[in-house]
């Protein structure tokens, strides 16, 4: 790279090799000739091989990949660019992004695999489609096809603009429904077809670029796409799990990771206590848990947070306990009759002032964290007062459906039972 003032950041006419041997001006001068003859050949090549692929286009290309086995089962390469098309203008008119250009971005995507650039460079794979696009189609579909491999580990940035990013995606995300569709999922250490790097790059493409996309709409998609009768319910759980790793590794508490990222058996995780269908289920939204972990951990390091959690860990107790007792769950209507002590109404007033409202955006789930805050006073007021197990059964299970409210105005965010104490 030219890193002089005549043309910085360009490709300079240099090059370096490195000998194993003590310097000898002779012997230099005729490994330096060795290998400007091997370049000059293999420069002259590509040059050759690039002016045929410029007189042939992507669309001649495109027509070839029919010859290009995908994998068994999954279809042609030809099958997958139809994929790639259809499921890149389908997320772009979700996002509201122009759909026309991302599926004509999506069909040319891999068209270059039969280029006879690549056919030689292999690793230039999407670099020369994006230069072949670029007088034919435009600048934006060019970038979306010259990144749309992109990010292809850890270290790699995601694609720069929104139309690539939505190419990447459809790719991924085919490969990923496919796959899982025949049953072909990584088990254990082995991954051949890096799926877990498949699902590492839509994870980061999301949460990086702050993408609010439902993955069950899309997931159910592409699996139409592939002619599969649904989405496999093992795709989900198995992104959650890369989620999982990755928020851990960006400093998130594992329990904090647990809680927003619900397992089957977590209390409520798809519907609110009080109510049922009250709460949207905001799984497939990987912005969404990103955010609420963010959150979730800001708010538990204050004095609200870690006094809020003290109070929800003892009427948990107290529930679980009578629960099993009574073999039932305590989330019915409260009775504001039988409301006999003064702290016993503020907090059922303290919990209806939340307000009845469905959680349905992030924002909204936010927005309620921070106003749970304001339980942690009225909780202590309550235990510090009343006597929940009351010699009078209805206003014992009164006050146990008061503290089966506040668990599920708890719940309605995150699992607060997987929180650790200390």
């Amino acid at each position: 790279e030219n890193t002089g003032d005549t043309h910085p950041g360009q490709l300079a006419p240099c090059f370096a090799t490195i000998a194993n041997m003590t310097p000898d001006e002779a012997r230099d001068a005729t490994i330096r000739s060795g290998n400007e003859r091997v370049l000059r050949a293999r420069l002259a090549d590509a040059r050759f091989f690039w002016e045929q692929d410029r007189a042939d286009g992507l669309d001649a290309m495109a027509g070839k990949l029919s010859q290009i086995t995908f994998f068994d089962k999954l279809g042609t390469m030809a099958d997958k660019a139809v994929r790639i098309a259809g499921l890149a203008g389908f997320m772009a008119d979700a996002l509201g992004e122009d759909s026309a250009l991302a599926t004509r971005a999506g069909s040319l995507a891999k068209a270059d695999l039969v280029s006879q650039t690549v056919g030689e460079f292999p690793e230039v794979q999407g670099i020369i489609g994006g230069y072949l696009a670029e007088a034919a189609e435009g600048g934006d579909v060019a970038a979306a096809i010259a990144s749309h491999y992109r990010p292809e580990g850890p270290a790699d940035a995601i694609p720069e603009t929104r139309l690539g990013q939505i190419v990447a995606l459809a790719d991924k995300i085919d490969t990923l429904v496919g796959f899982f569709g025949i049953g072909s999922i990584p088990t254990g250490s082995k991954d051949p077809f890096a799926l877990r790097r498949a699902a590492l790059g839509v994870i980061r493409m999301v949460i990086e670029d702050s993408t609010i996309l439902r993955l069950n709409a899309v997931f159910a998609h592409a699996a139409r796409q592939h002619g599969f009768d649904a989405a496999p319910d093992t795709l989900m759980p198995f992104l959650h799990d890369r989620l999982k790793v990755w928020m851990r590794d960006r400093g998130i508490r594992h329990d904090i990771v647990a809680a927003v990222i619900r397992g089957d058996d977590a209390p409520h995780s798809k519907v609110g206590e009080t109510k049922a269908g009250d709460t949207d289920d905001r799984s497939d939204d990987l912005l969404h848990l990103y955010r609420l972990a963010e959150t979730l951990a800001s708010f538990l390091a204050t004095d609200d947070g870690k006094g809020l959690m003290a109070g929800y860990t003892r009427a948990a107790n107290i529930l679980a306990a009578e629960e099993k007792k009574d073999k039932t769950r305590f989330n019915a209507v409260v009775d504001e009759s039988l409301l006999k002590e003064d702290e016993e109404a503020a907090l059922f007033a303290a919990i209806a002032a939340l307000g009845g409202q469905p959680v349905s955006s992030t924002d909204d789930a936010i927005a309620r964290m921070q106003a749970l805050g304001g339980l942690r006073a009225v909780i202590d007021a309550f235990f510090d007062v009343v006597t929940v197990n009351h010699d009078d059964a209805a206003i014992r299970l009164n006050r146990l459906n008061l503290l089966g409210q506040v668990r599920g105005a708890m719940v309605e965010i995150a699992d607060f039972s997987a929180i650790e104490n200390g």
